[in-house]
């Protein structure tokens, strides 16, 4: 945005998504939830990049699972949210996650299918 202060001289005041990495980083914490009719934690870990107001990563979990995600940044909501699991079985996520603390935590929730079998579950991470 280029705006003319009152001697004026030009300056350029970058929008809200370059003005820092956003919640760009290593986001680590907890998973919880249900998967066909059996509960299950388990750690996990998010790698993310934001690109503007795009959020594209990679996760990996201490039971084995790991995939790729994306979502869309709506000023302190994480929407769009959706993960593929690549390993060890095939699985599609669907979610939102809300950005707290200045984009030092992660909390959300998905629904989708993991290795044929349906799964609902929540999560809480903070940047490493």
């Amino acid at each position: 945005m280029d705006l003319t202060d009152v001697a004026g001289t030009s300056r350029v005041i970058p929008s809200r998504a370059t003005q820092s990495s956003g919640i760009s980083g290593t986001f680590g914490g907890d998973i919880a939830g249900m998967q066909g009719d059996r509960p299950f934690s388990m750690h996990v870990t998010f790698t993310i990049v934001q690109t503007g107001d795009d959020v594209a990563g990679v996760w990996n979990t201490s039971g084995g699972t790991s995939g790729t995600l994306r979502a869309r940044v709506e000023g302190d909501r994480l929407l769009g949210f959706s993960a593929k699991q690549l390993n060890p079985c095939d699985g599609e996520f669907e979610g939102a996650a809300v950005i707290e603390v200045r984009g030092s935590r992660l909390r959300g929730s998905y629904i989708g299918l993991g290795c044929g079998f349906p799964i609902n579950a929540s999560f809480v991470v903070t940047r490493q």
